[in-house]
């Protein structure tokens, strides 16, 4: 076992995002079956070892925070493996030390700098990058061993920026998450809420990201009072629990509360009580990408508001009529989509997308043998 071919996986995670960590736990399963030795490099240390109790864990690079203990362990792996997320992004005000571009291409230079090998596994490009980092991404990109990414449009940017074919076009790792029972779940969520047994639920997850609008949270609020009169059940929850972000939904109360509309509270959920209520419930609306691929994966019904890119990327791939762009949905439009999904059976909402799908999952698989073969 000590021989065994080592990888240290790097990445936003700790318990913080749960889409951050459902990619680090599918990224665990895959590479382990492979037979792949692994630790992490994470956010938040005392969090990642409850995620991965069995796994080394240590701090992610990051040289804003003073983080670099990195380099006393880089020697032990053999190689560095980026997991994920949309790591090929930069921060408001770019720059060459911090943020998700900076540090992964410091990672890249740091592999390079001790013999080691050097991935990125299903990342995001950001579409909005600065020329100081594409200049950056296309003077140290080329040293990577193997590069994968999550959408068609992030392999466009990177094979025009590199001036590369060998971009392989992956999906997010989170679409290999095992799914759970509708029936089992929907019969606790039921009983723990007191609920008829033809109640229908809703989960709504909206998101707040600091420099976009916020008005569409009264198309939900007011969609949502229309559903709650009509007896339908509405949870609210997020899935990322950072204090500048969606906890500002939960904390300052921006989601309309009644006996019929109530948070699912982010003390009490984790990844996995997030994707037993997806599994749940009737339908899932969500501006957040993971927990529309987390509905995906448990066969709910979804609508996505889409508020960025990476949303419509991945609709694009999903192929799936059921989402609106932020600007082009009013509550009528809300209310007239769920009342449809809530009348079709799951069967026929997936029916047509769930070729699409397959090949996502696909996808995800092929990547993680494609990394091995690479590195190993």
């Amino acid at each position: 076992m000590q021989n065994k071919f080592k990888l240290l996986i790097s990445g936003p995670y700790g318990g913080l995002n749960y889409g951050d960590d459902a990619i680090a736990l599918t990224i665990r399963d895959e590479l382990q079956s492979l037979g792949v030795s692994m630790a992490f490099a994470v956010n938040d240390v005392a969090r990642a070892k409850r995620l991965f109790p069995d796994a080394s864990i240590i701090p992610r690079l990051n040289l804003r925070g003073g983080q670099v203990a990195i380099w006393q362990h880089i020697q032990e792996y053999d190689g560095i493996v980026v997991g994920g997320g949309e790591q090929l992004s930069e921060p408001r005000l770019p720059n060459f030390i911090w943020g998700h571009l900076a540090t992964n291409l410091q990672l890249c230079l740091l592999a390079k700098l001790f013999g080691k090998k050097f991935a990125l596994l299903a990342v995001g490009v950001d579409a909005n990058l600065s020329y100081l980092g594409r200049l950056l991404m296309r003077l140290i990109l080329p040293m990577a061993d193997f590069i994968s990414v999550r959408d068609t449009h992030s392999q466009q940017r990177l094979q025009k920026l590199l001036k590369s074919s060998e971009i392989l076009l992956g999906s997010d790792p989170a679409f290999l998450l095992e799914p759970y029972s509708h029936h089992h779940e929907a019969k606790l969520l039921k009983q723990k809420y007191r609920l008829p047994g033809n109640t229908k639920t809703i989960l709504v997850m909206p998101c707040i990201d600091k420099f976009n609008s916020l008005v569409y949270i009264e198309n939900i609020n007011s969609a949502v009072k229309e559903w709650i009169a009509s007896g339908i059940r509405v949870f609210y929850a997020v899935s990322d629990t950072q204090n500048s972000y969606d906890m500002r939904l939960f904390n300052e109360k921006m989601l309309f509360t009644h006996d019929m509309a109530t948070w699912l509270s982010p003390a009490e959920t984790d990844l996995e009580a997030l994707c037993r209520a997806i599994a749940a419930v009737d339908c899932v609306i969500s501006s957040r990408m993971h927990p529309i691929i987390f509905a995906a994966v448990n066969q709910t019904p979804f609508i996505c508001l889409i508020r960025s890119a990476k949303m419509s990327a991945l609709m694009e791939m999903v192929t799936s009529p059921s989402y609106f762009h932020i600007d082009q949905f009013d509550a009528k439009d809300l209310i007239g989509q769920i009342s449809k999904i809530l009348l079709k059976s799951r069967t026929a909402f997936f029916q047509p997308i769930q070729p699409a799908i397959d090949i996502l999952k696909q996808r995800a698989a092929y990547q993680c043998n494609e990394l091995t073969d690479a590195l190993m």
